[in-house]
């Protein structure tokens, strides 16, 4: 079973899906202090890389909260620290 449950009537992605949203695309967790910050896009609608790499430093990044790009609320929400997926750059 996946880490975080997607309702059905959401939109979620690590690319911006519709140009009307304005919002973040995840919140993400620091593996070194548990610290939580939102991960916006870069101005070409992609995950924005450099501000991710920025936040977790040479740790490791896990996902908290992917947020709804659908304008329905339904954020995929994962408080359980083991079980956030983790989020890595190539």
């Amino acid at each position: 079973m996946d880490p975080l449950t997607l309702q059905p009537g959401g939109a979620w992605s690590l690319r911006l899906l519709r140009a009307a949203y304005t919002g973040p695309a995840v919140q993400v967790r620091r593996s070194s202090d548990n610290a939580l910050e939102d991960i916006a896009f870069d101005a070409h609608g992609h995950f924005d890389g450099g501000a991710f790499s920025a936040f977790v430093g040479s740790g490791d990044g896990f996902v908290h909260t992917w947020y709804d790009q659908s304008g329905n609320g339904r954020h995929a929400v994962q408080t359980n620290t083991a079980r956030q997926p983790q989020i890595a750059l190539n």
